[in-house]
């Protein structure tokens, strides 16, 4: 009996044998298939990856032009302008030049031709001609006539006053010497810079000033502030011409010239129409243009006719400046007499 046991445990081993065969074959088969699947997976992988990378490469071709559009709506700040030169002489020239005592007349930029204003006067109206003149030989610029004329004319239309009397507009050096010395001479120094300007440092160099008096119908002479009550009408229209009281009362300490009810200048439409209705002075208009409305950040201003004007500085650079204009807008340039160039468009 313990044999018969022996013998069936020692045998017991050689009948499970081929059970063991069976396993090992089903396991080559299973690795086969894992192969078999990892192969299949990497080749995917590879097809898939390829794909991805072919369309991110067609992204990329594609990319550069939306980029490149971009730019397109950054505005241009030279659209639309040309760009000429002008010499470092012409800074000298213009209707707004600042002269005073700073700054001189630098002769002989005057660069406008003068017109005798006798020859050139207004037609008379009712038998009176619309003003007076003290001589037959002052002069002004053809612009500065033509503007001070249509002044008159309404002034006369409007008031009924034709008793306004030129006493001076343009003066040479000599003359402009002749004046200040006289002055010198009957009230002093001190007093003579206050009521005429050294020689080289006077508006009336530029031949766009004139002093006007009241020759009466007394045959007699008044300043035109105490002559009647036409004069506010003057200081409240004149700028619809381009012109400006130059000396007024509560600038004293800026034009260091004392109060000159008589003096006038033209500097144009529409910068006498800022200076008025600012209650600024030449110097304080010369400075807020040049020092807030270079070219790219333009003054766009406009006046009560209804006239609308861009207004721009561009800074002097050398003996040649380049300076931005419209290309299909009227427009005028004027040195300042300091620095620059301002440029005057006429938008409508």
């Amino acid at each position: 009996m313990n044999n018969d046991q022996n013998d069936f445990i020692f045998h017991e081993p050689t009948v499970s044998r081929p059970k063991r065969k069976r396993n090992t074959g089903k396991k080559v088969i299973l690795v086969l298939l894992y192969i078999i699947v990892v192969a299949a997976l990497a080749v995917s992988a590879f097809f898939i990856s390829s794909y991805i990378i072919a369309g991110r490469n067609v992204e990329e071709t594609t990319a550069p032009p939306e980029t490149t559009a971009a730019p397109e709506t950054t505005a241009d700040p030279y659209a639309g302008y040309a760009i000429i030169q002008a010499a470092q002489s012409e800074i000298f020239k213009g209707d707004l030049i600042l002269v005073n005592s700073d700054f001189p007349y630098v002769f002989p930029m005057l660069g406008k031709v003068l017109v005798n204003v006798h020859q050139n006067r207004p037609e008379a109206i009712d038998g009176y001609r619309p003003y007076k003149m003290s001589r037959n030989d002052h002069e002004l610029t053809q612009e500065a006539l033509d503007a001070f004329n249509a002044l008159m004319v309404e002034f006369n239309k409007a008031t009924g006053n034709h008793c306004v009397q030129i006493t001076s507009a343009y003066r040479s050096y000599e003359k402009q010497d002749e004046l200040y010395k006289s002055f010198e001479s009957s009230i002093g120094a001190v007093e003579a810079a206050n009521r005429a300007a050294l020689p080289g440092h006077s508006e009336h160099h530029i031949g766009t000033a004139l002093d006007l008096n009241v020759y009466g119908d007394d045959k007699k002479t008044y300043t035109l502030d105490s002559y009647d009550d036409s004069y506010p009408w003057l200081t409240q229209n004149m700028h619809k011409y381009g012109y400006i009281l130059r000396y007024p009362a509560n600038k004293v300490s800026i034009t260091r010239i004392t109060y000159e009810p008589w003096h006038f200048r033209y500097v144009g439409v529409p910068h006498a129409y800022i200076i008025a209705s600012n209650n600024w002075c030449l110097e304080e208009y010369t400075a807020e243009i040049r020092d807030k409305h270079k070219f790219g950040n333009s003054l766009v201003v406009e006046d009560d006719m209804g006239g609308k004007y861009e207004i721009y500085y561009v800074e002097a650079t050398g003996e040649l400046t380049d300076i931005p204009v419209p290309k299909d807008m009227p427009y005028t340039i004027s040195g300042n007499n300091v620095d620059g160039f301002v440029v005057t468009v006429t938008l409508s």
